[in-house]
């Protein structure tokens, strides 16, 4: 996945270079719970800041596509999206979907066709 190298510094922890649950809901306008669904772990090989790193990474792209609008963020991740045959795409990220989002976030990014 190419947007891997997208994730922003202000959700990270300086002290510990660990991305930051509190830090990343609040900037995507979540609760801690919506966040915490998005870090629990789907695979024995994905662990919670894997999941973590990869929905860093979508905020880092939506706040580029929106120009740092905060309120677009959150409006986004909450409205059904005809790409994602109408589920939301916070929905997606709290499942096993992650990627989906994360690819999606990417196409619009590089300006490939969904």
């Amino acid at each position: 996945m190419q947007n891997q190298a997208r994730t922003v510094p202000v959700f990270v922890d300086p002290a510990t270079g660990r991305v930051d649950a509190l830090r990343l809901a609040h900037s995507l306008g979540l609760t801690s719970a919506e966040v915490e669904a998005i870090a629990q772990t789907c695979t024995p090989a994905e662990g919670p800041q894997d999941r973590l790193r990869v929905a860093a990474t979508v905020a880092a792209g939506l706040y580029e596509l929106t120009g740092g609008d905060r309120q677009q963020v959150a409006i986004w991740l909450r409205a059904p999206h005809p790409d994602l045959d109408d589920a939301t795409p916070l929905e997606l990220m709290q499942s096993a979907e992650l990627h989906i989002v994360a690819d999606l976030v990417d196409d619009a990014l590089s300006g490939a066709p969904a």
